[in-house]
């Protein structure tokens, strides 16, 4: 169980200071947009402070949520930025589950995001409700986003391409086995057969 973090204080720190943390849910499309939200920040300055925690040495801080408007402030060669600070340092899985709550809150992940820190919280505490309940996110969306690991690496692809949805590729999959084996072309074939259709006329 995550302890509830607090907290302390909200100041400016330099740039120099922050190191983005290990524990950043978002590790794909991080630049997408950078352009247009340093622009919003030149124009109307920063809405919501960066998060972060103690950092790896003295003087120095861990962004917690936040990793792009540090980009943009990099961006725009600004010396520091607002960010509120932990009352303590978190471990890497107090600050990814910080870091997926936050995210959700602001804009969506990127699906591969989500399947990367469910997986990685499932394997911790082996249970997708409690990987629900620490994240906010649906029971049965944890459940299908923990199983990408047994989809073929075909249909793995077109997930992570955004190509087909993950309901759709397990029930491809699930498609493509009833004989037997899985045949890749025929699991993909299905998948995007599949993919324009509602979930009621995938299920027929």
């Amino acid at each position: 169980m995550v302890n509830k973090v607090k907290i302390v204080e909200v100041i400016e720190i330099p740039l120099a200071s922050l190191e983005i943390g290990k524990a950043q849910v978002r590790t794909r499309d991080v630049g997408r947009e950078i352009d247009e939200l340093a622009d919003s920040i030149r124009k109307i300055g920063l809405l919501e402070p960066i998060v972060v925690c103690e950092g790896s040495a003295p003087g120095k801080y861990e962004i917690i949520t936040g990793q792009r408007r540090f980009l943009a402030h990099q961006e725009l060669k600004m010396d520091k930025i607002m960010a509120a600070v932990l009352e303590t340092k978190v471990d890497e899985f107090e600050a990814k589950v910080i870091s997926v709550t936050e995210n959700l809150v602001r804009r969506d992940l990127n699906s591969r995001d989500l399947i990367d820190v469910c997986t990685e919280l499932y394997r911790k505490y082996g249970s997708i409700r409690h990987v629900s309940d620490e994240t906010g996110l649906p029971y049965d969306k944890v459940s299908r986003f923990v199983k990408f690991e047994q989809l073929i690496p075909a249909l793995q692809e077109l997930v992570t391409n955004g190509e087909v949805k993950m309901p759709t590729a397990l029930k491809a999959q699930k498609a493509a086995g009833v004989t037997g084996d899985i045949n890749p072309a025929e699991a993909v074939e299905f998948a995007q057969e599949m993919s324009p259709m509602s979930g009621a006329q995938q299920d027929i």
